[in-house]
């Protein structure tokens, strides 16, 4: 069986209060109650206290029906609302409740916080245009109307304005939507005109009504209200039922005129609709003539609604009451529906916080039941928790099982040291294969160092031609340091360590050979070169020496390596300016001097002796050059440079297997660790040290190296 639900929908008049019990079974509604209580006064009287009046008939109501834990619905006069139909172009459904509110700011003549509003959509299937209906009640008035209600302890469900509950209760009982049809709702004090004509509804407020009628008998013939209302509603069985029509006529002029202007502006705001009939109901339709006369006058027929037929009805006494009062109970009818859920408008004007309150209120004996149940379950798994703990640790507490769990946690513990272990081992396999890689390519130091010195000037077997001092065709170099890096730069970066110490300088006559050519990529070894030459066109031999440099290691040599100038990183200077200005005093520039051949390392007797000058002058005798040696001394390695390049003795390797810690030492002035603040070590530049001799000195044939050019340069040999 379906389940059922019930409803009562209460219209408050200005004569009575009509209200309305369905029963809501599927699709039918059954009619449970019905009620029409008569006000004392009528609420349109003059210096009638109408909220007292209302509590009066509301509690001479609730002596005959309790409506504790009902579903209520009331409805709000049609004279006290705003309604404003808008059309809205084709829009997805989600957009819509944004754009209908940007519409009620500029359709409701208040600010939207003083009044409750809500909304409705109407559609066409023959268009994609959406109509949506505005309604909104001042905030005031909602709460006049609810504390009626809230005065008895009446819990009030849904507000609903009266002429919307007319349009969910014609359009249940399928009237008048097969052509435009206006039901017209004539009331006491005004009259509700509602249009529905393909799927579209119109609203307008008349201000006449029952009473306009009443007030006309009460001026013609002089009688006072309560006597014209009782002469009005006996008109049609009256023997001056034509003196009464008579008198009235100028109201039902007054009428006919106020319909006939409404259909004309919503003829001209809707030209594709053409209404065609009336439907009126209303108690004032009960007046002699009243049908006939708008029928005659507005040239369109005029049906008056004299029954509901969807509305199953099982005592015949009901049955009767309400087509009796069929004409005034519409309202309530519409109510009710919409309590049941059988609105097609389901707008509700219920201030915010008393709809929330209704929701909530609606779901606390959920909520409650929830709870028990809720406890219900938690006690009986808990109790069936502790059963099956009880049962299970006696199945499970045998020897057997303990032993079992024993070996279990052995076992255990054997893995995770055979983890630990494995973690190690891989560990050291890892360090083992670095350090082995480290060694692979050991071998490249010797072939860079061999390449350095072949590229030095003096290994030239025939000097260029126009050098008039041969002994001054030649570079000293002080100190190499090196550094690896993953990617190699070729040109010299802001922030880097390597940087130049001196001003950096563009040699003459250009570019180095080569420096057309496509720079390598990738990873190796960045080389900060310092030394000197004495000779004066330090611009023609600095490029020789790089052209050379880049020759012997570029890609033609077949080499494991490739050697590139780093681009802006030569930096020259005169030695006097780095020394003070020629004279004593420490070190003032970035770039340390040490003279050929002062400190001497372990390959002097490998490497330098091919490229020494030939000489038999030592160097000057001085309270601090001991650790020099005369050069002549250096015994000569036969036949030049080895085959196959310079090896290092056994024992020989650097650590990681690529470059020597801090730079490469070789004898006659790399310096280990780079060069020592002010100068290097063994040799001093004051006047007491040098015996009165100013400056630097080669020590080949004692000249002045104050006037010699000081150098430094970055190179990239990168590791193929």
């Amino acid at each position: 069986m379906a389940s059922s639900q019930s409803a009562w929908g209460i219209d408050v008049g200005t004569t009575a209060i009509k209200a309305i019990k369905l029963r809501r079974e599927g699709d039918k509604v059954f009619l449970e109650a019905m009620e029409v209580i008569e006000h004392g006064h009528f609420l349109s009287e003059p210096d009638v206290d109408r909220r007292e009046i209302v509590r009066e008939s509301l509690a001479r109501f609730l002596e005959r029906y309790s409506l504790h834990g009902e579903q209520i619905f009331i409805g709000a006069p049609g004279a006290t609302s705003f309604s404003r139909f808008v059309k809205l172009p084709p829009v997805e459904p989600r957009k819509i409740p944004e754009i209908v509110r940007f519409e009620a700011i500029q359709q409701i003549p208040f600010p939207l916080d003083q009044v409750n509003w809500d909304y409705h959509s109407f559609r066409n299937s023959d268009s994609p245009d959406v109509e949506i209906g505005i309604f909104a009640i001042k905030t005031d008035l909602v709460g006049a109307i609810l504390a009626d209600f809230q005065s008895l302890g009446i819990t009030v469900h849904g507000l609903q304005l009266a002429p919307l509950a007319v349009y969910n209760a014609v359009v249940h009982e399928g009237k008048g939507l097969d052509k435009g049809t206006i039901f017209l709702d004539i009331g006491a004090d005004h009259t509700d005109m509602i249009v529905v004509d393909q799927g579209r509804l119109w609203l307008r407020n008349i201000n006449l009504g029952g009473n306009s009628f009443t007030e006309s008998l009460a001026k013609s013939f002089r009688f006072a209200f309560k006597k014209a209302e009782s002469l009005k509603k006996t008109a049609a069985t009256s023997k001056y039922a034509r003196q009464i029509f008579q008198a009235m006529r100028p109201t039902f002029a007054d009428v006919v005129a106020e319909i006939q202007r409404s259909i004309g502006y919503y003829n001209s705001s809707h030209r594709e609709s053409r209404v065609e009939q009336i439907i009126g109901m209303g108690n004032p339709f009960r007046l002699s003539n009243l049908q006939k006369y708008l029928q005659q006058y507005l040239g369109m027929e005029v049906a008056r609604l004299d029954g509901f037929t969807k509305i199953e009805i099982d005592d015949a006494k009901m049955a009767a009451g309400l087509s009796d009062q069929a004409l005034g109970m519409t309202a309530a009818y519409g109510l009710a529906l919409q309590g049941v859920g059988l609105a097609t408008i389901n707008t509700n004007l219920l201030p915010v916080e008393i709809a929330r309150q209704m929701i909530w209120r609606k779901k606390y004996p959920w909520f409650a039941a929830t709870a028990a149940l809720f406890v219900l379950g938690a006690a009986a798994s808990a109790a069936r928790y502790s059963m099956d703990r009880s049962a299970f640790d006696a199945s499970v507490n045998t020897p057997e099982v303990q032993q079992a769990k024993t070996r279990i946690l052995s076992e255990s513990s054997l893995r995770s040291q055979y983890t630990s272990i494995s973690n190690t081992y891989q560990s050291n396999v890892s360090k083992i294969n670095y350090y082995l890689d480290l060694g692979k390519k050991r071998e490249i130091w010797p072939q860079i160092i061999q390449t350095l010195y072949q590229s030095l000037p003096q290994a030239m077997t025939k000097k260029p031609a126009g050098i008039k001092n041969p002994n001054s065709w030649k570079i000293v170099l002080q100190s190499v340091n090196s550094t690896y890096e993953t990617v190699l730069s070729n040109q010299i970066a802001s922030g880097n360590n390597n940087q130049p110490t001196m001003p950096v300088t563009p040699i003459t006559p250009g570019t180095p050979a080569g420096a057309a050519a496509a720079a390598p990529s990738g990873g190796g070894f960045q080389l900060v070169i310092s030394g000197y030459t004495p000779y004066r066109d330090w611009g023609r031999i600095l490029q020789e020496f790089q052209d050379r440099l880049e020759k012997l290691g570029g890609p033609g040599a077949k080499k494991p390596f490739t050697i590139k100038i780093v681009k802006g990183s030569l930096a020259t200077s005169r030695i006097g300016d780095l020394m003070g200005g020629g004279g004593g005093g420490a070190n003032s520039g970035g770039l340390g001097f040490i003279p050929w051949g002062s400190v001497l390392g372990p390959f002097a007797g490998v490497f330098l002796p091919a490229y020494l000058p030939k000489s038999t002058t030592t160097a000057p005798a001085n309270s601090q050059n001991q650790n020099m040696i005369p050069q002549n001394n250096m015994p000569a390695f036969p036949g030049g440079m080895p085959q196959g390049g310079f090896g290092p003795p056994r024992g020989f390797g650097p650590p990681g297997g690529f470059g020597p810690p801090g730079g490469f030492s070789p004898p006659g002035g790399f310096t280990p660790g780079g060069m020592p603040p002010g100068g290097g070590t063994g040799f001093s530049f004051n006047s007491q040290s040098t015996g009165g001799i100013q400056g630097a000195i080669d020590p080949n044939n004692k000249a002045s190296l104050n006037d010699a050019t000081a150098f430094q340069m970055i190179v990239n040999v990168y590791i193929h």
